[in-house]
């Protein structure tokens, strides 16, 4: 479980959602990605390495990055699944629904909340990526020919 303080101090506690909703929360934003074409927005020198350096990056230098987390939030199936996450979270002790943002003073929590849902749902898919990419660019390396 995650506990955390959304940005007006409200109390939010995140618990995991079953395997499927998070499965299916991983793969719709990897499709909202993919079909904003961030490919060819991402700039060409950076590199997978680099992931943690964004967090530091000016909005201009992420280029394709924002467009990614654009077609992410604007994804119809993305804040379905987000809402079905958040069934299993807390806002102020309360069990959280479309209902908890409706007063205007908490929508400002939304997304806040909405982006720590989620990569806590999707986040343990991608745990052991970047050192099995790591391992698979070595061993392409190492068996490439020798001169």
């Amino acid at each position: 479980m995650l506990k955390f303080e959304a940005p007006s101090g409200a109390k939010v506690e995140v618990t995991l959602s079953d395997y499927s909703t998070s499965c299916d929360l991983m793969k719709a934003v990897l499709r909202a990605i993919r079909q904003g074409g961030v490919g060819s927005k991402i700039p060409e020198n950076i590199q997978l390495s680099d992931l943690s350096k964004l967090t530091n990056a000016n909005l201009q230098d992420l280029g394709g990055f924002a467009d990614a987390v654009i077609d992410v939030i604007t994804s119809k199936e993305v804040e379905e699944l987000i809402f079905k996450c958040m069934e299993r979270c807390t806002y102020k002790d309360e069990r959280i629904s479309r209902s908890t943002f409706e007063p205007e003073d908490r929508r400002g929590d939304f997304l806040f909340i909405a982006w720590e849902v989620g990569k806590a749902n999707v986040r343990p898919f991608g745990s052991h990526l970047t050192s099995g990419l790591k391992n698979i660019f070595q061993q392409k390396k190492d068996d490439s020919p020798k001169s």
